[in-house]
Parts: structure tokens; sequence; C-alpha cells
């Protein structure tokens, strides 16, 4: 698809569609080539194959979650997705590591529970 000013933008009654030059002075930085914005509040934005980090594609839904898809052979760590679920955890899978690792998750408190209150009740 052509984008002569560098990119193109379509509106449709519930989203809007940019799509962005694939090469030249008018491409992005980034490599994105793609960015689909739902009025629900999710983003979906879609890299070409020699983007920066090894990016393939975001999923933004606002106050909740974003999903990163990589190309796993443009990464050393053979990072294939990363899932952040807002403020509460992280899970990251991996693909043909020589380590053997597949998955890794980091879970986070919010709120923890003071030591000295503790120490206290007893």
């Amino acid at each position: 698809m052509r984008c002569p000013r560098g990119s193109k933008l379509t509106l449709y009654h519930c989203s809007q569609h940019e799509i962005f030059a694939l090469f030249g002075d008018c491409s992005r930085w980034d490599g994105m080539v793609e960015k689909l914005l739902l009025y629900q509040d999710t983003v979906h934005e879609v890299f070409d194959g020699g983007s920066s980090f090894g990016l393939k594609d975001i999923l933004t839904i606002k106050n909740e979650k974003r999903v990163m898809n990589f190309f796993h052979t443009a990464r050393l760590d053979g990072l294939v997705q990363r899932a952040e679920i807002e403020g509460h955890k992280v899970i990251e899978l991996f693909e043909g590591r020589d380590d053997r690792l597949v998955y890794r998750s980091a879970t986070y408190q919010t709120d923890m529970p003071d030591a000295a209150e503790g120490a206290a009740e007893e």
C-alpha cells in the first residue's frame, strides 16, 4: 500500500487504521508498519521484520494488559512473547535457548504487610 506522506490514516465507525511507509525517508525509525486503534481502548501495533528489539507486534488493552510478540531468531535471548498484566504479573516465553529456559514469570504484590505490625501483634 502506498503512503506518499509516510503514513495513511483510515477512519472507521469504531476504529482507526494507520499504515506507515515500509522504506525511504518517511519510514518510522522503530519499524512499525501498521497500527490499529479500537475505540474500546485497544491498540494493535505491527512491526516489520527488521524492527528494533525484534518486535513483531504489540497488543495493548488500556489499564489491563500488554502482550508483545517477538521474532525469536532476531533476539539473542530467544524471547518469543512477553505479557504484562498491569501492576500484577509479567510472563515471558522463550524458544531455542541453550539453558532450556521456556517460561519465566514474576508476580508483584502491591500492598506488603508491615513487619512492624506483625511483630506488634505477637
